[in-house]
C-alpha cells in the first residue's frame, strides 16, 4: 500500500507528464525521477523526484543526464519531492518550498453561511478552456504564460476544470487531476477583487464533492492553505524547488 506522500507524487507526476504531452513533448519515468525535456514558458518542471533519499547518488546522476540533454539556453526545474537533496553543485538555487497536503476519503461539509452559494460551472468547450486558462494565469500572477491547458485534455477523463462567473465573465477557477488512487488539485485561483468572498472554499467542496471515496492530495500556497485546512487537509512532509538558469 502506497503512504500519503507516495499517493501525493504519484498523482502529481501524472498530471505534469500529461500537461507538457498535450502540448506536444511527451516525457519518461524511471523508479526513481519523472523528467520532461520541454521548454514551454509554463509552470511544470523538468524533472520530480519520486524516490525518497535513499539513493540520492542515483537520483543526481538522472539529473546530470536530464541535464546534458537540455539546450543550452533552457531554463530546467526540478521538484525534490521529499526536500532530500542538494543540487547546489549541479548549478541549481533552490526558490521556495511548499508542502504536500493530504485528505482521507471523507464527505464533503459545506461551509456554513446564509449567502447564495455561487453557482460552480464545468469547463466542456475549446473557448471555456481558453478562457479559463487566461484567467487562472492572471490570477497567479504570470499573464504572459504560454497557453497550460490545451484542447486536448478536454478529452482527458482524469481532468476536471471548475469555475465561477461573475457578470459573465470568470473570476475564480479550480482544475482536478484523477488517477486510480487520488484526486489532486492544483490550480485553485480567485482574481484579487473577488477574493475573500468565499468563492475559493466553494470551488474546493466541488472539487473534493466529485471524488468523496478517493483521498486527496494538494500543494497549498501560504494564500490557500487555510481553505484547505478547513476542508480537512493535513500536512504530510515538504518538497523543494530548484531552478537552473542558462549562463
Amino acid at each position: 500500500m502506497l503512504s500519503p506522500i507516495q499517493v501525493a507524487i504519484a498523482n502529481f507526476v501524472d498530471h505534469c507528464q500529461a500537461i507538457p504531452n498535450a502540448l506536444g513533448s511527451p516525457g519518461s519515468k524511471t523508479p526513481i525521477l519523472s523528467t520532461n525535456q520541454h521548454t514551454l514558458n509554463i509552470p511544470y518542471p523538468n524533472g520530480i523526484t519520486i524516490s525518497g533519499s535513499d539513493n540520492p547518488d542515483s537520483q543526481l546522476s538522472q539529473i546530470r543526464q536530464l541535464l546534458a540533454g537540455r539546450p543550452t539556453d533552457a531554463t530546467t526545474s526540478i521538484v525534490d519531492s521529499y526536500s532530500s537533496l542538494d543540487l547546489t553543485p549541479l548549478g541549481f538555487h533552490a526558490i521556495f518550498e511548499t508542502p504536500w497536503s493530504f485528505r482521507s476519503p471523507a464527505p464533503v461539509e459545506p461551509q456554513q453561511t446564509s449567502e447564495p452559494q455561487p453557482r460552480v460551472e464545468s469547463v466542456n468547450t475549446p473557448a471555456q478552456l481558453q478562457e479559463f486558462d487566461r484567467v487562472a494565469a492572471v490570477g497567479f500572477g504570470q499573464p504572459d504564460a504560454d497557453i497550460v491547458y490545451s484542447a486536448p485534455l478536454l478529452s482527458d477523463h482524469r481532468y476536471g476544470f471548475y469555475f465561477i462567473r461573475h457578470s459573465n465573465n470568470v473570476v475564480a477557477g479550480i482544475q482536478t487531476f484523477t488517477n486510480n488512487d487520488s484526486i489532486g488539485i492544483y490550480t485553485l485561483f480567485t482574481l484579487p477583487e473577488f477574493q475573500q468572498k468565499g468563492l475559493a472554499t466553494r470551488l474546493v467542496e466541488h472539487a473534493l464533492a466529485s471524488e468523496m471515496n478517493l483521498p486527496a492530495i494538494t500543494n497549498p500556497s501560504d494564500d490557500s492553505e487555510r481553505i484547505f485546512e478547513k476542508a480537512g487537509f493535513t500536512n504530510i512532509g515538504t518538497r523543494t524547488i530548484w531552478l537552473h538558469a542558462p549562463d
